[in-house]
């Protein structure tokens, strides 16, 4: 029994293998050579898999820190189809901020996870405190042998935007930036320049009932358009015709449910 609690603990053990700057091109820096935690040896087609995370890139808000990247954790939702697993594969938790070092966007920050042969959905989501910034939920199949290499791109959670509805001068036609500010739930601002997907999607609405005005998010016109990234700028867009007050909102798909560990 003791061999066997011994044995179940070492299958939750995982050491984090790297967390370092990501490069001015937006591609990763390569992975340094590492050992992957050992694989579990038993249970149906007891094995591992070597997890990249790419974490969207976040910057902190006007007058405040960034709150940095505290844990990644990996839990196993399926397996063959079903929700009943084999013991001993979840969750399996990293701590990002070992001896000073931390995991920024561009980085790359790699862990081993056990992972039995078959098929497998899993979600792994990146904490700042408390606070789930970004998450994805993925499936493969796992051999079951030998470690495999699963590449996931976090998706940023929103929990709130800002933006500014500019100055229309009547008769003049235009199309302007709304200039959103988008945050995620620790307070940090999802950056322009990063187009990873949000994980809750937005939609912009333009309440202009006199049909003088629109939005624009990329290629698509209308009174709603959608906006999938921080990228993405919104505009809106001015034909110089007559209009009464009116305002624009947005909202989103729902943030992802994630229980906080």
């Amino acid at each position: 029994m003791k061999y066997f609690t011994r044995l179940l603990s070492s299958l939750m053990l995982l050491s984090l293998a790297a967390c370092g700057g990501g490069a001015s091109s937006g591609t990763p820096n390569p992975l340094p050579s590492l050992t992957p935690s050992p694989a579990p040896s038993s249970g149906p087609g007891a094995g591992s898999v070597l997890v990249e995370v790419i974490t969207p890139k976040r910057v902190a808000a006007a007058g405040t820190s960034l709150p940095q990247l505290t844990e990644l954790v990996a839990t196993i939702t399926q397996y063959n189809g079903g929700t009943t697993l084999p013991s001993g594969v979840n969750p399996t938790t990293v701590a990002t901020l070992p001896s000073g070092s931390l995991c920024t966007a561009g980085a790359l920050c790699t862990f081993t996870m056990p992972a039995p042969s078959g098929s497998l959905t899993v979600t792994i989501t990146a904490y700042a405190g408390s606070h789930a910034v970004s998450t994805l939920t993925k499936s493969f199949v796992s051999s079951g042998a030998a470690a495999q290499t699963l590449p996931v791109t976090l998706d940023g959670i929103v929990q709130n935007v800002s933006f500014t509805i500019p100055t229309l001068t009547f008769g003049a036609v235009s199309s302007q930036s709304l200039g959103t500010l988008i945050t995620d739930p620790s307070g940090a601002v999802l950056a322009a320049t990063d187009a990873t997907p949000f994980a809750n999607p937005l939609t912009f609405t333009d309440h202009d009932t006199s049909g003088s005005t629109t939005l624009q998010s990329g290629s698509t016109i209308g009174a709603s358009v959608p906006d999938n990234n921080a990228a993405t700028q919104v505009l809106l867009r001015y034909n110089g015709g007559g209009y009464t007050s009116f305002s624009i909102t947005w909202s989103s798909n729902g943030s992802p449910a994630i229980a906080v560990p």
